[in-house]
Formats: C-alpha cells, sequence, structure tokens
C-alpha cells in the first residue's frame, strides 16, 4: 500500500478476479482498505448511472478508515467526482449515479433496493444476517461483491465463502496474503509483532489466517 495508488500482486489479482464475489482477506497493513475504493471505481465506470453500496461494520469504523479511503479516490475523479450527503449517508455521483453506505451492526437497516456492486470493508467482524442481505441487494443485477478483511474468527466467511471457494465454487474467489507480502509494509514491525504477540493473534492478524483457537490452521495462502 502507498500513497500514489500502485497495486502490489495481490491486489493486481483481486482487481483482474472475474468472480461475482471476491474475498481479499489479509493481515494487517495489506492494503485492503486501499484497494477497496480503487475497485469500486471500476465497478462504477462500467456502470457510471447505477447505484452501489459500501458497507462497514459499525460507522465509527466506517468513519475513521473506510470513508476517508473512499474520499480520496472519489472526490479527485475528474469523470466521476459526486457529492456526499450526510444526512442520507449517499454519495451522488457527476454521472447520475448514487453511491449508499451503511453500517453492518443492524442487517435490517441494509434492506430494500437493488445495487450493481458492494465493497463491504472489514467484513470478518459483521454477522451473517447482513451477508445475507448483502446478497439480496446483488440479486436482480447479478452484482459483484467485494471484501475486504482480516480474518477474525472461524464465522461465516469461513464457512460460507472461503469453503466454496475453496470447494472450486467459481462464484468465489480469494487472494489470501500476510502482512509482508505487501512490499510496503515493514519487515521490522512484522518481527516485532511476531515474537511478541500470542501465536493465535499473530497467525490471524498478520498472517491473514483462518485460526480455530485450539490450535488447528484452516487457512492456506494461495500465490
Amino acid at each position: 500500500m502507498n500513497g500514489k495508488g500502485t497495486l502490489h500482486r495481490y491486489q493486481l489479482k483481486a482487481m483482474l478476479s472475474p468472480a461475482r464475489f471476491i474475498g481479499l482477506i489479509a493481515g494487517t497493513g495489506g492494503g485492503k482498505t486501499f484497494f477497496g475504493p480503487i475497485w469500486l471505481l471500476k465497478q462504477v465506470r462500467d456502470y457510471p448511472q447505477d447505484s452501489f453500496f459500501v458497507i462497514a461494520p459499525t460507522f465509527p469504523l466506517f468513519n475513521r478508515t473506510t470513508m476517508p479511503e473512499f474520499r480520496k479516490r472519489f472526490d479527485y475523479d475528474p469523470d466521476l467526482k459526486g457529492e456526499y450527503k450526510e444526512q442520507k449517508k449517499e454519495y451522488r455521483l457527476g454521472t447520475g449515479g448514487i453511491i449508499y453506505f451503511g453500517s453492518a451492526d443492524r442487517p435490517d437497516s441494509l434492506e430494500g433496493g437493488q445495487v450493481r456492486a458492494v465493497w463491504c470493508d472489514e467484513a470478518g467482524q459483521i454477522k451473517l444476517a447482513s451477508w445475507q442481505a448483502i446478497q439480496r441487494r446483488l440479486g436482480v443485477k447479478m452484482g459483484r461483491c467485494l471484501l475486504t478483511t482480516t480474518p477474525y474468527s472461524l464465522n461465516w466467511l469461513k464457512t460460507d465463502f472461503y469453503d466454496p471457494w475453496k470447494a472450486g465454487d467459481s462464484d468465489y474467489d480469494v487472494i489470501q496474503f500476510s502482512s509482508i507480502d505487501s512490499p510496503y509494509y515493514p519487515r521490522k514491525e512484522y518481527e516485532r509483532a511476531k515474537r511478541t504477540l500470542d501465536r493465535r493473534i499473530f497467525e490471524m492478524r498478520y498472517m491473514g489466517l483462518f485460526r480455530k483457537m485450539a490450535g488447528l490452521v484452516y487457512a492456506e495462502f494461495t500465490n
């Protein structure tokens, strides 16, 4: 991850993926949230007058990380730049399209309407009911979804997303990598965390692994 928008090879793999449901599952600082708006820009350019959805686990997290990254891209794109409506939680694109913003801590708030694409940030923190609502919002248009997240537990992200991909379901694609696989993450910090953290926490937060607390590693890296 860097400030100039250059994608590293794992982000590029996600950008080129033809799957409907893409999971960028990685260690902290791997460039997940940085990548989300770049992917969404591509979807909006393909359907500039359509509707889209950006979702985070909570609005505090959304305001702190997801929205600043979103606006770094969309506010400075000459073709798509629009206006953010704070009260309505909407971004009105200059092309006539619209991007809605939602918090997944209330799954019922995600109901209603159909969108062309969804970017869900820190998806590993959201409930199964929210993931199911996201899929319903994409149904009519056979829309696409990008999940950017670190693993937090063996929840639906493992059983309903990672496992189908692992079994060969072409609707899903998972790009999984560690913090240090990003050329922009400092090796010294990675090694410090490895020395000082509980192994299970390190493997989830820095290696991007689905980790069973009893000691069984479920995930594998994909290249």
